[in-house]
């Protein structure tokens, strides 16, 4: 909808039909008299002759994309979902198991790798231990660097 023949738009409805010269609209943040309220604080129907001037366009969803859309999902199941998502998520893994880090963690790095906290996973194509500093650490993980640190330091 618009006050100005179409130059800037403040209001927008569902064309729910058009018959017998009508455009028939669901309107939101409306209310229930004629024409357009703005912040009228309900949802209505409406409708307006089909040369109201304050209707300043229409648009129109390309419909035949949902169809492809919900095609492709038609042999999709939860089962299906999950075993693409574990292999999504094992080839995201796999760019994070390196030894790329940020400078600002290199102290806590040395000191965990020379107390014994952390002792790698395999190696790196290098020949190197691979610590994964940027792969997702789980909270069994979590409880196990906790208990090294806590008997390393006689914490327990």
């Amino acid at each position: 909808f618009t006050q100005n023949n179409g130059q800037s738009f403040y209001h927008t409805g569902l064309v729910e039909k058009v018959e017998d010269g009508k455009v028939f609209t669901i309107e939101g943040n409306t209310s229930s008299t004629a024409g357009v309220v703005e912040n009228g604080g309900s949802v209505q129907r409406k409708s307006y002759s089909l040369g109201y001037n304050r209707i300043g366009g229409y648009g129109r969803p390309n419909y035949s994309l949902i169809q492809e859309i919900q095609e492709d999902d038609d042999d999709m199941t939860q089962e299906k979902f999950k075993e693409m998502f574990k292999a999504a998520m094992a080839d995201y893994r796999k760019e994070l198991r390196d030894n790329d880090c940020g400078s600002w963690s290199k102290e806590a790095r040395e000191f965990a790798i020379s107390t014994g906290l952390f002792a790698g996973s395999g190696t790196t194509p290098d020949g190197q231990p691979n610590y994964m500093w940027e792969d997702l650490l789980t909270r069994e993980q979590c409880a196990q660097l906790f208990y090294r640190f806590a008997q390393q330091y006689g914490l327990v």
